[in-house]
């Protein structure tokens, strides 16, 4: 230190002035009282019994080594500050501070704290470097106060290094480390901290003794701990939340007692021994270790994130979450660990949300894995996982994500087995016999409610035990149950949207209110026989899925809609008298649904409302009446007729604008019925016959026929537009054209029609002599004409000439009523007239006299 000259004045109690010329090392002789704030460049040294008051001010000095003499520094007035300045390292054990100071730890090295009954009451703030408190088991008083707050800073530490009854202290952490890190002290090495309070994030280090508070409030902040290998950091009585503690090290965090803290994270990456329950929000497991120790519960209120596969077992509480979305493949609930709890369990009754958002899945991956399947516990994905609309499955092998075909559901758990089934969300547990557990419910195969929704799904090959519908019951909301493999019970609607993959029991749904509907959703590929589910009342029936729904159940009597909105709904009606299908039940195959009529017997008396579907009658093994006889048929939109075994007949159809599509396989027919209303469009496609069962005038529907024609009665249409791939027609009865008869560009394959008057012959895309014949072998072949009608011939741009004929027909097939029809011509040159010659009729144009 640097020496200089200074007059010394020694006297008793003299005010010492902040202007004084001071420099260097300083040592005070005679009692002193400041003024104002003082600062001492140097190091201070006090003489024997010399005593410092502050009197409210701040003095700021160097400490360095160890005192040389008993002293005391005091303020007799509140808000004096005591700033120890230590560069390397300072032992206080013979200077007495008291009165209302506050000390003041600055500079990077060492202050140890082992003078004993220390008094001061303004507290101590560790600003800068270490405050080592060395407590002796033999000390009777306190090296701090207990009076006073002790404070840590950013940049400083409190080493309370293995200090004897440290506890009592009230600590407060400001971004500062409280550290317990000495080593050698053979007495009690425990901390207990009366209470200690984070104002910022700030960390613990426990190095070969035990840490313990009274009471922890982190304020929302985080406390790092780190325990050494062969520490033991041991949570105190009462800790409070928001905030996070973070434990690391290959030291062992023990639960001393029971911890209830909802609100506070728990970030785990050492050994733990869980000796008592701790109850916390969200846990984070992330261990280097590979021993766990102990059975009490962790109770985790929000997420649990497994990062390894090495964690303590923990609880899942009601509305908790796994959070599996950074895992790859199956996560195992049952941990690597061999000692302790080393597998997730789930409260009772709890819903447990599982959010796998990022990772893609096929449907019947397994998620989760698990020794001891969990009871009692709903399981629902994450809402980014469910707007996909694949369902979790739980079973005694863990969770999937669907389930895999040829998968057997011994148990599931929607709802304890002691659950009120009145409450949503809750279902029916059963023993192994499929029955309902004695005294589950109150009041047992009584008329109980059901609110929903539940949802669990089963694709095709999958079994499903325990899921029947057992009770009577009614629904308060839309539910949808399709895991369930039978009904036995009734169902009443009440008005209520009830969605089932399957109708097989023998139970009964209805619909008592009006307005209910029974949604069968049958996944692909696959295939449900209502052979016995009575459906009554006022329901509606709407077939959902790409499968297929069979009835084959008779003496239905819902009165609502049947309503095919997607895959097929088969009909196998054997019994003439007593349908699968209500009479008065309009059925409505709806764009992506498909009507498949099955070849049942007396599918008469039945109206459809085909809004863009299909109508099908394929079962060729049904030896019975295969007819599909329609009351009425309405088209809301282009829809499609499919004959490929049978027949089709209809009683009244209307086009209402639309074009029906009739597909008929070959060999087959289609018998037109009785009343066709228009306008719009009858297209027959494919190598079927079209065959009206009795005359029929539908003067304003256009035709078009793709097909073969068997005409034993009278067909009179609008337009008339043939384009048939190969040539075979049978009949002789009249196709009457009251609109356009367009023939086919580039042959002569069309079923002879009649021009009726006001009508036209199309002949604009003809190139030379139209041949009013056609070159089908068999049947009425050539065109022919009403008697005294006007006909128009459409020539389009063509300019004719009379050199040629408009119309040619063979020497033996005069068209019928050629001599007495007037023509008109339509494009080209328009004035002149006809004449038939060398069967042909020509076209003259010319000086036309009109002789009176």
């Amino acid at each position: 230190m640097m020496n200089c000259k200074l007059t010394k004045v020694f006297v008793s109690a003299i005010a010492l002035s902040a202007f004084m010329p001071l420099c260097a090392d300083e040592t005070i002789s005679a009692n002193t009282t400041l003024v104002e704030d003082r600062i001492i460049d140097g190091v201070l040294t006090i003489a024997e019994g010399v005593t410092i008051d502050l009197a409210g001010y701040k003095l700021t000095a160097h400490f360095a080594g160890q005192p040389e003499s008993a002293a005391t520094i005091t303020s007799s007035t509140a808000g004096g500050e005591l700033h120890a300045i230590v560069d390397e390292a300072y032992n206080n054990d013979k200077i007495a501070l008291t009165g209302s100071l506050k000390l003041v730890k600055e500079g990077v090295g060492t202050w140890t704290a082992t003078k004993t009954g220390q008094s001061y009451t303004g507290g101590t703030l560790v600003s800068q470097g270490v405050l080592q408190i060395s407590q002796r088991a033999d000390m009777t008083t306190y090296v701090i106060p207990r009076s006073g707050a002790t404070e840590v800073g950013p940049d400083g530490r409190l080493e309370a290094s293995g200090s004897y009854a440290w506890g009592y202290h009230s600590t407060i952490l400001n971004g500062g480390t409280f550290s317990n890190y000495v080593g050698g002290y053979t007495g009690n090495q425990s901390i207990n901290g009366a209470s200690m309070t984070l104002t910022d994030d700030s960390s613990f280090r426990i190095g070969v003794f035990t840490v313990e508070w009274n009471v922890l409030s982190l304020g929302g902040h985080t406390l790092s701990v780190n325990i050494d290998e062969g520490a033991t950091w041991s949570r105190g009585k009462t800790l409070t939340g928001p905030g996070t503690i973070d434990v690391s090290g290959y030291g062992v965090f023990h639960t001393r007692g029971a911890m209830n803290a909802p609100t506070v994270d728990l970030r785990v990456a050492c050994p733990m021994n869980m000796a008592n329950e701790f109850n916390v929000k969200d846990y984070y497991a992330n261990y280097s270790g590979t021993s766990n120790a102990g059975t009490a519960a962790l109770k985790v209120n929000g997420v649990f994130t497994p990062v390894t596969d090495s964690f303590y077992g923990c609880t899942m509480m009601n509305g908790s979450t796994i959070d599996l979305s950074s895992k790859t493949g199956v996560w195992s609930a049952t941990s690597t660990f061999t000692a302790g709890s080393s597998a997730v369990s789930f409260a009772s009754g709890a819903t447990v949300t599982i959010d796998v958002h990022g990772r893609t899945f096929e449907v019947g991956d397994q998620v989760v894995s698990w020794a001891v399947a969990p009871a009692g516990t709903t399981f629902q994905w994450d809402e980014a996982t469910a707007a996909n609309g694949v369902d979790l499955v739980a079973n005694e092998n863990g969770i999937f994500y669907g389930l895999p075909d040829g998968s057997v559901v011994t148990a599931i758990w929607i709802g304890a087995v002691d659950a009120d089934i009145s409450k949503p969300g809750n279902w029916v547990c059963r023993n192994g016999d499929g029955q309902v557990v004695p005294n589950a419910l109150p009041g047992v195969f009584t008329a109980v409610e059901i609110a929903g929704p539940v949802r669990i799904d089963i694709p095709s090959g999958a079994t499903f035990r325990y899921a029947t519908i057992l009770l009577n019951c009614s629904l308060t909301a839309d539910c949808d149950w399709s895991g369930l493999n039978r009904v036995t019970g009734s169902v009443d609607l009440k008005g209520k949207r009830l969605t089932l993959s399957t109708l097989a029991g023998s139970g009964t749904v209805t619909d008592s209110t009006g307005s209910g509907e029974l949604y069968v959703d049958v996944a692909a590929e696959s295939t449900s026989d209502n052979a016995a589910v009575a459906l009554t009342g006022k329901l509606t029936l709407v077939k959902k899925g790409d499968g297929t729904l069979v009835a084959t159940k008779t003496g239905q009597s819902y009165t609502g809609q049947t309503r095919i909105a997607e895959g097929t709904f088969r009909v196998n009606n054997q019994n003439a008298n007593n349908f699968v299908v209500p009479r008065n039940s309009l059925i409505v195959p709806e764009q992506d649904g498909t009507l498949d009529i099955n070849g049942s017997a007396s599918w008469g008396y039945h109206s459809v409302s085909n809004n863009g579907g299909r109508i099908y009658n394929a079962n060729p093994n049904h030896t019975g009446s295969r007819s599909m006889n329609l009351a009425h048929h309405y088209l809301g939109a282009d829809s499609t007729i499919h004959v490929d075994a049978d027949t089709v007949y209809w009683a009244t159809l209307d086009l209402n604008g639309n074009t029906l599509n009739v597909e008929i396989a070959a060999n087959k027919t289609l018998h037109v019925g009785r009343a066709v209303n228009g306008p719009g469009m009858i297209d027959i496609k494919y190598g079927g016959w079209l065959h009206p069962r009795q005359a029929i005038n539908m003067p304003n529907v256009d035709f078009k026929v793709s097909g073969a024609l068997n005409l034993e009665y009278a067909l009179t249409v609008h337009d008339y537009i043939p384009a048939y791939a190969y040539g075979s027609n049978n009949g002789n009865a009249a196709l009457n054209v009251t609109g356009t008869f367009t023939p086919p560009t580039g042959h002569h394959y069309f079923y002879g029609c009649t021009m009726q008057n006001g009508s036209t012959l199309d002949i604009s895309s003809v190139s030379g002599p139209f041949n009013m014949k056609s070159a089908f072998t068999a049947g009425k072949n050539v065109i022919g004409f009403e008697e005294g009608a006007t006909v128009c011939l459409d020539v389009g741009s063509r300019t004719v000439s009379s050199r040629e004929p408009l119309l040619e027909w063979p020497e033996d097939s005069e068209p019928e009523n050629i001599d007495n029809v007037r023509l008109l011509l339509s494009g080209g040159r328009k004035t002149g007239y006809f004449v038939k010659k060398d069967c042909g009729l020509y076209f003259m144009s010319g000086l036309a006299i009109l002789i009176r």
